[in-house]
């Protein structure tokens, strides 16, 4: 995640930094908490928590979409931190719903996800599929959510 003070990497710097949405969330078991602002430091939504149910991230999902269809962005930055087994439903679906590279290349009207800042990585650590992850988007695809299947619990019927 980029720091606030920091200076944007050379990818970034080729975008006006208001024209950059960062799309911060920390992954916890039950909730989330979600925080949206501009390379430039405008908070566009403080952080707050986020059910890690379906309907919390239908919610978030729609409050993204809002900001990424309004035209002011030119590229959106999803990052999350990359512990424990939570984040991969969420990297999953906000891959499936922005249309998003993992970890791919900056480019102008894509949007990337990843847990690690591509140019944090070494040239020769690129994935083995980064190539196929050069695609631009230039709109959002219809909302494709499914959510988890409901655990059920049966009695062991006795003999």
């Amino acid at each position: 995640m980029l720091r606030t003070a920091s200076r944007p990497p050379a990818e970034l710097r080729r975008f006006d930094p208001q024209r950059v949405l960062i799309d911060a969330w920390d992954i916890g078991k039950d909730v989330h908490m979600h925080y949206m602002r501009t390379l430039a430091g405008e908070v566009l939504m403080p952080p707050h928590k986020v059910s890690s149910l379906a309907e919390g991230y239908r919610t978030t999902r729609e409050q993204i979409r809002a900001h990424l269809l309004s035209g002011q962005y030119d590229l959106g930055i999803f990052g999350h931190e990359p512990t424990g087994i939570y984040h991969q439903s969420l990297s999953h679906h906000l891959a499936t719903d922005f249309h998003a590279h993992l970890t791919g290349a900056l480019a102008p009207s894509s949007v990337t996800v990843g847990s690690t800042p591509p140019w944090s990585k070494k040239p020769d650590s690129a994935p083995p599929n980064a190539a196929a992850n050069q695609t631009r988007s230039t709109s959002l695809p219809s909302p494709n959510f499914w959510p988890r299947a409901k655990a059920t619990r049966t009695k062991p019927q006795s003999g």
